[in-house]
């Protein structure tokens, strides 16, 4: 099958037939908030944002996000206190708190879950008092531009960037968010002439060019001049429709951007429905990566609670970068790595080590200036016992602290130096024969 006819048959995929009994579903509770604020005197309205209110969701991916708009001008004055009135209007939910730059709350019903975000209710950006109250209105934007055609690309873009491991704005992904797929899909109207120009952007990002998406064509082809020069640090620069100075893609990483290109150009030259295909970790796929007398490393990190995700995730990527340098730090090598976590508060962080060397032998080597340099050399020899000059440099020959893989990984996960970053940990060695 060529690419048109891989697209067609992934789109007739992800078109659930439980999108109006969802949304149904949603409604009933939105109408449930708008009637206690009614109730307790709050002027507010609930509107439904994120991908349910643009009808680009993916199938068993239905969480609602709402923003609860108050009314301007009674609550324009009293910016800090929307979230102590929501939590008030939301009380029979038994929402969770979570703190952000104006707290919000999370709970779930009819095995949907929400997260309600009270916002002002701005006609216009200026009038913004929290960079939260401008979500609305990159919702109707959207609506206002989107037709069928480019609501299927978003679709697609989507389960494209999630199947290959680039999708999402959180800080400890620096990935594609679901806004700047919303804006480059109604850029370039469909989801192929999408990923034929991310084919091309490759050559022009390695000749250190940018590439910029100005799609109300505010900037008339001058958005780098016009730009503060802080906002077009990364290669792809996407003008937000709603703030013409801002560059909605300024999270996304250049790693990313390079896979999400490789990923393009990969499908392109073969096409296949494996680039649309979420890979879920398994133990399985990592012994099959190891090679004989290679041992595998899995390490299952249990989040703190009470955390937004952003938060969490970047608590659990440092556990698990912390890991990976005590690691190195003692000589094991990593053949393959993988950290993987689904992004929910009751969901372990697995990481994933195939180390080369399980065991060490031999006494640690450690490097030390050059032997003419009879300063540093002296301060070197009053650190270490056991020293000598090899080939023009002093080194200190010291035994090990950790000769096996499984020692050193059940210090670390008992020291307590991951104690501030998750809530537990425990770990398994599997051995490759």
């Amino acid at each position: 099958m060529n690419e048109e006819e891989i697209v067609k048959k992934i789109l007739n995929k992800i078109k659930s037939k439980e999108d109006d009994k969802v949304l149904k579903k949603v409604e009933e509770v939105l109408k449930s908030i708008d009637e206690e604020l009614i109730r307790r005197n709050i002027k507010a309205k609930c509107f439904l944002g994120g991908s349910l209110a643009k009808g680009t969701y993916l199938p068993d991916d239905y969480d609602a996000d709402v923003f609860v708009r108050f009314d301007y001008s009674v609550y324009a004055d009293k910016n800090n206190e929307l979230s102590d009135f929501l939590e008030q209007a939301l009380e029979k939910f038994k929402p969770k708190r979570v703190h952000g730059s104006r707290d919000y709350f999370q709970f779930k019903r009819k095995g949907i879950n929400f997260e309600v975000v009270p916002v002002l209710n701005i006609n216009s950006i200026e009038e913004a008092k929290n960079i939260t109250d401008i979500s609305p209105l990159h919702v109707l934007w959207f609506r206002n531009k989107a037709n069928e055609k480019i609501i299927d690309s978003v679709r697609l873009s989507k389960l494209f960037c999630k199947a290959n491991e680039v999708y999402g704005a959180e800080s400890f992904v620096r990935g594609f968010s679901g806004h700047v797929l919303d804006i480059l899909n109604v850029h370039y109207k469909s989801f192929l002439r999408f990923i034929r120009e991310a084919a091309s952007w490759d050559d022009k990002i390695r000749r250190g060019e940018k590439i910029v998406v100005d799609v109300e064509n505010f900037h008339k082809g001058k958005a780098l001049f016009n730009l503060n020069k802080s906002k077009t640090t990364g290669p792809l620069i996407v003008i937000d429709p709603i703030q013409k100075d801002r560059n909605a893609a300024a999270a996304l990483s250049e790693e990313k951007l390079l896979k999400f290109i490789d990923s393009a150009k990969r499908f392109l030259k073969k096409p296949s429905e494996k680039f649309f295909e979420e890979k879920k970790f398994s133990e399985k796929d990592a012994v099959g990566k190891a090679r004989k007398k290679d041992a595998v490393v899995v390490i299952n990190l249990t989040p703190k609670t009470r955390k937004s995700i952003d938060v969490l995730g970047c608590k659990l990527l440092k556990a698990y970068n912390t890991i990976k340098k005590h690691i190195e730090e003692e000589d094991f090598s990593i053949r393959w790595e993988k950290f993987s976590w689904e992004k929910k508060e009751n969901k372990e962080a697995v990481c994933v080590f195939i180390i080369k060397n399980p065991i060490i032998k031999e006494p640690k080597i450690i490097v030390g200036p050059p032997s003419d340099m009879k300063d540093a050399v002296n301060n070197f020899k009053k650190k270490h016992r056991r020293t000598k000059i090899h080939k023009g440099r002093v080194i200190a020959i010291e035994k090990r602290r950790f000769k096996r893989i499984d020692d050193l990984v059940k210090t670390i996960i008992q020291s307590g130096e991951l104690k501030d970053k998750i809530r537990g940990a425990s770990f398994k060695i599997i051995k490759v024969q």
